[in-house]
């Protein structure tokens, strides 16, 4: 049947409107075709920094880090249901990047050396790795790595590096028993040290009378000989007896001259 006028049809089609999935939960709708945003409040990371959503199923980042939509939203379902629309998202991350410097407390002690995985001097990213080697020069012993200046505080290895720090390395110079020091010593000559020996004699009994005739030897065999073993003294008399004569004038009386003693008196 003829309407027997222009009429003009306008057909209506629905919108596909997709729901945002994060972590299993909906966190915000986007039409397809349409600028989007997504409000849900950025996740946080220890070392890291949020920097936008990303759609989960092809790693493509999709928002910024205000969650502003970097497009008109026109991803396909993830869906395989018809009639069903929705894209899963994941947070989108960057590791942190630091400084990390180093310090010797002895430049004369030695030198240290710090080798980071980014290649770049001093710089280090969070769950990167880093070496740090201390070069000992002689007379030296290395002792450790410190985070603080005054040397308190054991450096800490085991854990990641979240912000800008200062390894400073630590030595102490070798020291022997007396700790480097020469201890002076002074010679001190010994004091003469004297044997004294006590004079040894001789002394021989008288001869006993000739049982014949009642006299009496004539020869007095009386010895008096002093003998001095390295004594203070000894040494002048042994010069006055070779100066004097013979042993018999040093020291020995004969019977004659004993005779004549006795007479003088």
């Amino acid at each position: 049947r003829s309407l027997g006028k222009n009429m003009h049809i306008k057909a209506q089609f629905g919108v596909e409107q997709y729901s945002i999935i994060w972590e299993g939960n909906e966190i915000d709708k986007a039409e397809k075709g349409s600028a989007f945003r997504i409000t849900r409040k950025a996740p946080e990371r220890e070392g890291y920094t949020f920097v936008g959503w990303k759609h989960a199923a092809t790693g493509e980042l999709i928002t910024d880090a205000n969650g502003e939509g970097l497009g008109a939203f026109m991803f396909n379902s993830d869906s395989n249901v018809e009639g069903e629309f929705y894209i899963v998202v994941e947070a989108g991350f960057v590791a942190n990047t630091y400084r990390i410097d180093v310090s010797v407390s002895d430049t004369e002690a030695g030198t240290a050396i710090l080798e980071t995985s980014t290649g770049n001097d001093g710089e280090i990213v969070y769950d990167g790795s880093y070496t740090l080697t201390a070069v000992t020069n002689p007379g030296y012993t290395f002792v450790n790595w410190y985070s603080d200046k005054a040397l308190t505080r054991v450096f800490n290895f085991s854990s990641n590096v979240t912000g800008n720090v200062t390894a400073y390395a630590k030595w102490q110079a070798d020291t022997s028993a007396h700790d480097g020091e020469i201890d002076e010593v002074t010679a001190v000559a010994d004091e003469p040290t004297y044997d004294t020996v006590a004079p040894e004699f001789d002394l021989v009994a008288p001869a006993e009378p000739d049982a014949s005739t009642g006299d009496v030897a004539s020869e007095l065999p009386l010895e008096y000989a002093p003998t001095y073993d390295d004594v203070e003294g000894g040494a002048e008399s042994g010069s006055e007896g070779e100066e004097g004569g013979s042993e018999a004038d040093a020291g020995t009386l004969d019977a004659s001259q004993v005779a004549g003693e006795e007479s003088a008196a």
